[in-house]
């Protein structure tokens, strides 16, 4: 009973140690740091919303300004109350690929 009860608890630990899905690897990741600026000083662009393939991610972060994608074609879409969007088609190639990407809006 205590041999089946080990080997159960093996199987269950191991079972959660493998993944079924497709695994991603760093080198199927990139970097993409995001830079956004506005004429008017008084305006904070850390508040302009961020989009990645029609997905909010948050604000932009001056601690965090660096997105980690996967590689291949990405849409980056940047909104700030005021402004006009800027919309960017990027590829992201793999590590250890450091893209930078400076945004000034314009106003609406």
């Amino acid at each position: 009973m205590k041999i089946a009860l080990c080997l159960l608890t093996m199987l269950l630990t191991l079972s959660g140690c493998v993944t079924s899905g497709p695994t991603v690897s760093k080198s199927d990741m990139g970097n993409l740091e995001l830079n956004v600026y506005t004429h008017d000083k008084e305006i904070d662009a850390r508040f302009a919303d961020v989009y990645v393939d029609a997905i909010f991610l948050g604000n932009i972060s001056p601690n965090k300004p660096i997105l980690n994608l996967r590689e291949g074609d990405h849409n980056i879409r940047i909104e700030l109350k005021g402004y006009k969007s800027y919309e960017k088609k990027i590829f992201i190639s793999g590590d250890p690929n450091h893209q930078v990407l400076n945004v000034l809006l314009e106003k609406q």
